[in-house]
């Protein structure tokens, strides 16, 4: 791209050396001096006239060449800067909302977890390192069993608002598609989660969710929505799923009812995938 700006600055340049050159010099090709009673000498001064007046035009549409590419050289060089400008500010605006998403501070954190989808929402090339950002977090901060990690409890209000950003708030292109928002071997038990959208509308753009191993014991997920997710060996006992759409959803090892199953099916358009047996035990159990 350099390499092009350079050759066009050159030829731009040539131009208007020789439509200069040919601006002064063009007048001294008419020698009034020629001109004399002579018609064949007169013939010719007013030949050499027309050339130079030619001349003269060709030069000055040069001119006007040149200037048009140096005007749209200056449009398409201003217009690179204010891309290279947006790129900074956006790498810069992800880079300190993933930093004050890591903040320990709860009010910090919420807002970094806005600022990320504010930047996900505005270009497209931060959208999913943002929903990797956010599922990191769940992982980490809602792991299957915190008992003697020495770890804080879970932040249940945190995580409720991610899981409501990753299927409610950011919009997922059909540019995504096969692509997994990973939340395998979380801790989402006795949460409430109804009305989730996870993936839900998310599945239009072949966005999946992946649940497998994760606890949802006891958890509200009447109405949620999670068409094609994968649901293998994860724990539902317990859970209420009146409403709960679970189109394509893999349940094939899941920990589940026979009630919970035929509740979710009624609901769902498109047979989740049953599991291999049911489980009727208590959740406690």
């Amino acid at each position: 791209m350099k390499c092009i700006r350079n050759v066009v600055v050159g030829c731009a340049i040539a131009i208007i050396i020789v439509s200069l050159v040919g601006a002064i010099y063009a007048p001294t090709y008419i020698r009034p001096n020629d001109a004399g009673s002579d018609p064949v000498q007169t013939e010719q001064v007013k030949a050499r006239t027309e050339v130079a007046k030619l001349y003269a035009s060709i030069a000055t549409g040069l001119v006007v060449i040149a200037g048009l590419i140096f005007t749209g050289l200056t449009f398409y060089l201003n217009r690179e800067t204010f891309e290279l400008t947006r790129k900074s500010q956006l790498i810069e605006r992800f880079t300190k909302a993933a930093e004050q998403f890591g903040e320990d501070n709860a009010s910090k954190k919420l807002g970094g977890m806005y600022a990320l989808v504010q930047v996900a929402s505005i270009s497209p090339e931060y959208l999913w390192p943002s929903v990797e950002i956010l599922a990191a977090y769940v992982r980490k901060a809602a792991p299957l069993d915190l008992v003697g990690t020495g770890m804080p409890p879970r932040p249940d209000n945190e995580i409720q608002a991610i899981l409501s950003i990753l299927g409610e708030r950011i919009q997922y292109p059909q540019s995504l598609n096969s692509h997994t928002i990973d939340l395998r071997a979380t801790n989402l038990g006795k949460l409430d989660l109804r009305n989730l959208r996870l993936p839900g509308r998310v599945q239009q753009s072949g966005v999946t969710v992946n649940l497998s191993d994760a606890d949802l014991r006891e958890a509200k997920l009447d109405s949620v929505q999670l068409q094609g997710a994968n649901l293998s060996n994860a724990d539902l006992r317990g859970a209420t799923t009146f409403g709960a759409i679970f189109d394509g959803a893999n349940l094939r090892t899941a920990k589940m009812s026979q009630r919970q199953f035929e509740q979710i099916r009624s609901t769902s358009g498109d047979d989740p995938i049953r599991p291999a047996q049911w489980d009727e035990r208590q959740p406690d159990e």
